[in-house]
Formats: structure tokens, sequence, C-alpha cells
């Protein structure tokens, strides 16, 4: 009896090892993206400037000033 469980237990760790631990690697690498508040094109989050609450552009923070 013991052994059954055991081997149960063993699938199951594979089974989550395969299936769901693989999907969290997957977003790991992923940006957040931000929409520009003034052209409305999607950057990184990182790329992004913000200002008076909106993220922008490099190219729409320049030309605002």
């Amino acid at each position: 009896m013991l052994k059954i469980i055991i081997i149960l237990i063993a699938v199951f760790i594979v089974i989550y090892l395969l299936f769901f631990k693989s999907k969290s690697r997957a977003v790991d690498g992923a940006e957040l993206m931000v929409e520009c508040g003034k052209c409305g094109i999607f950057v990184s989050e990182k790329e992004a400037l913000m200002k008076e609450g909106k993220y922008f552009c490099r190219e729409c923070f320049r030309r605002k000033k």
C-alpha cells in the first residue's frame, strides 16, 4: 500500500513539473508594455517615460518639451 502511495505522489510531481512549471517559465522573460499617452504606440515600461501620471514614448516626450 505504501508503494502505491509513493508511486502516485511521484506521478503527480512529474505531471506538475512537465505541464504547470513550464508555463511559468515562459512568462518570466515577458516585459510589461504600456501605451504612449500621445501617439498610442506600445513601448516596454523600461523604455517609457512618465510625466503627469501618463507614459510616453521617447519621441513624444522629446516633442512635448
